[in-house]
Formats: C-alpha cells, sequence, structure tokens
C-alpha cells in the first residue's frame, strides 16, 4: 500500500524548499568566484607594481573574510525563507484512515 499524497500547499513548499536548496548549494561556487577574483587582481597588481608575490598574497588573504561574510549572508537569506511543511491537523489525520 503507498502512503497518501500530502495536501497541495505541501507539494508547493517542497518544491520551493528544493529550489532554496539548490541556490544554497552554490555557495561553493560563490567562494571560488571571489577567491579567483582576488588572484586574478593580485596577480595583474603584481605586474603592474612589480611587487610580485606580495598584492597576490594581500588580495588571497582579504579574500578570505569576505568569501566568508559572503557564505553566511547568503546561507541566512536563503534559510529564512525554507517553510517546514504543515503538520496534518486531527481531522486530517482522521480522515486519512
Amino acid at each position: 500500500m503507498s502512503a497518501p499524497l500530502p495536501p497541495r500547499r505541501n507539494l508547493r513548499r517542497v518544491a520551493r524548499n528544493l529550489t532554496l536548496a539548490s541556490v544554497a548549494s552554490q555557495v561553493g561556487f560563490v567562494t571560488i568566484g571571489i577567491i579567483l577574483v582576488a588572484l586574478l587582481v593580485g596577480l595583474w597588481l603584481d605586474r603592474e607594481l612589480e611587487t610580485r608575490p606580495w598584492a597576490t598574497i594581500v588580495c588571497l588573504l582579504c579574500s578570505v573574510p569576505l568569501s566568508v561574510a559572503s557564505i553566511v549572508w547568503l546561507a541566512l537569506s536563503i534559510v529564512s525563507q525554507i517553510q517546514p511543511p504543515e503538520r496534518p491537523t486531527h481531522r486530517q489525520r482522521e480522515g486519512e484512515q
């Protein structure tokens, strides 16, 4: 015997939560993007200012707190939008039996 299907409203919440979870999984890409930009900017500055490797090191070190802050901000904004599924009321549970 298969389990009863959840109400349509719960299906919408599940779909929305899955969408938000997929967006949250992109946090890694944000981190890689920030570090890659810092690396490229550092290499460019080193070439222009002839300070090799100091500008690259400074840019990469500065990218770490920026990455952490962006991850925390992104995660908190996504998590705040996730909605738990509705719990069935006593009447809904009696109707399923």
